[in-house]
């Protein structure tokens, strides 16, 4: 899917205009794993964030329903074209709904940032319940709650990231033994992964049997074979080490 998106938006660029080529720098989306880390953490709690969204836009056209009923004259008008012709920003309720989105999402004190005062104003008490509510609601919980959700999953997913490269380092990938296993023998655990437990031996035995014709395997073969097709890992020695075992004779 990477690889059909990368040359189609180079073909749109070759067709139609050379911006599209500017889409090739999320390459290095790709090539890095940290920002691979950092895009995952967004899309890893997708369905939770996404509610979240929906939750945010329905709590706002609330208060939009609000402000185009009780509080449409503090709003101020908006600069609609290149000509400087201006359009009341809450003059309907679609426009009154983007509005909310794009100012009150985006300024730091909410949609009170945006609003003209209403200092002794007969509804001065309820633009002030209405413009401390959205702040609180909208702002401080509903914004922190999708923020949350985003720094937990990156926290989540460097925590498995690192749990991963802990276990690669001190256990087996291929028994599953710890190295606190092999503290009786002398470079005992570097000897058993590289030599005895080899992850690159057993790859190369796979890829062999993949290559090689089935009519042509031995006896052994043919049964890693139909191991491998029924996905049965017991060809596998979990727990088991030949190293180990010959030690344990020993004494």
């Amino acid at each position: 899917m990477y690889r059909i998106c990368y040359c189609a938006v180079s073909l749109l660029g070759l067709q139609f205009s050379v911006f599209f080529f500017s889409f090739h720098l999320l390459d290095f989306v790709h090539n890095f794993k940290l920002v691979r880390t950092v895009l995952r953490s967004v899309l890893h709690n997708g369905k939770q964030l996404l509610m979240t969204m929906v939750m945010t836009c329905v709590v706002i056209y609330i208060y939009t329903v609000v402000a185009f009923n009780f509080f449409r004259e503090y709003y101020p008008n908006e600069t609609v074209d290149v000509e400087g012709a201006e359009l009341h920003s809450c003059n309907s309720m679609v426009r009154c709904f983007l509005f909310h989105i794009n100012r009150g999402l985006r300024s730091g004190g909410g949609i009170a940032d945006v609003l003209e005062p209403a200092v002794g104003d007969s509804y001065e008490f309820l633009r002030l319940s209405f413009d401390i509510t959205f702040f609180f609601i909208v702002v401080v919980i509903l914004l922190a709650i999708i923020q949350g959700l985003i720094v937990d999953a990156f926290g989540q997913l460097r925590d498995q990231e690192d749990a991963v490269a802990l276990e690669m380092q001190t256990k087996c990938f291929i028994c599953g033994l710890s190295n606190n296993e092999f503290d009786h023998i002398p470079h005992g655990f570097d000897k058993h992964i590289t030599k005895d437990h080899c992850i690159a031996h057993y790859m190369f035995l796979l890829l062999y049997l993949i290559k090689k014709r089935e009519s042509e395997f031995s006896g052994q073969e043919s049964f890693v074979w139909e191991m491998y097709l029924k996905r049965d890992w017991d060809i596998f020695p979990v727990g088991k080490c030949f190293q180990l075992q010959e030690t344990s004779s020993a004494n």
